[in-house]
């Protein structure tokens, strides 16, 4: 299915229409290791322009396979269905991420996001060691232990810092040290990076507190 059909698709008219006939699509550049697309069009909500943009990515390791959600919808109008990355993914892609950029990396997001979902999900182990492994493997980065992440280390988290206070100002985020979400971030992963962990381990990590057999 093409995304002008996409656009195109009927549903319960709630004012919202997407212009299927300016549709423009190019490769993403920005980070050459990964192939993808980027998809931007314009919806209009009466005479509102909203400009939309969707970015495209494929050949990615997904474990455990895409799942199906509901996306929350503001007004009282059907929700709707859409495939979505597993958590576990999420993850592995935001660890490799700091694990490859090193010193250089200034995406605090990924850090941001990783210590998010560490307060808010629950995670089984087994899935996620793998979901880590395949995802090191897929785009060619070796997996070192969390000590020898330089994204991950304390000296990172004091370079970083208005880099880091920045990045929550811009966003409106509650105020966060920078070192004690690295330090969070660094007990959530230890156990899966440097481990094998076998789904009969039943290695869960719970939210906010920490791992347990």
């Amino acid at each position: 299915m093409e995304f002008r059909e996409i656009c195109e698709i009927p549903v319960e008219d709630d004012g919202l229409v997407f212009d299927s006939k300016n549709v423009r699509v190019e490769e993403i550049r920005e980070d050459a290791r990964y192939a993808g697309l980027r998809v931007t069009l314009v919806a209009k909500l009466a005479r509102v322009r909203i400009p939309v943009q969707v970015d495209i990515g494929y050949g990615d390791a997904v474990m455990p396979g895409p799942q199906q959600i509901e996306f929350p919808a503001l007004l009282d109008f059907p929700a709707p269905k859409l495939g979505a990355y597993p958590i576990y993914t999420v993850v592995a892609e935001k660890l490799e991420a700091i694990a490859a950029l090193g010193e250089i990396n200034t995406r605090m997001k990924d850090f941001y996001d990783l210590w998010f979902l560490s307060e808010r999900f629950e995670f089984e182990g087994a899935p996620l060691a793998l979901a880590i492994r395949m995802t090191f493997r897929r785009r060619q980065t070796p997996l070192p232990n969390v000590d020898s992440m330089v994204g991950l280390t304390q000296s990172f988290a004091e370079g970083k810092r208005s880099h880091w206070n920045a990045f929550l100002q811009r966003n409106g985020l509650e105020s966060l040290r920078f070192d004690e979400v690295i330090r969070r971030i660094r007990m959530f992963v230890r156990p899966v990076v440097e481990a094998e962990v076998e789904p009969s381990d039943n290695l869960m990590w719970k939210a906010g507190r920490g791992w347990t057999h």
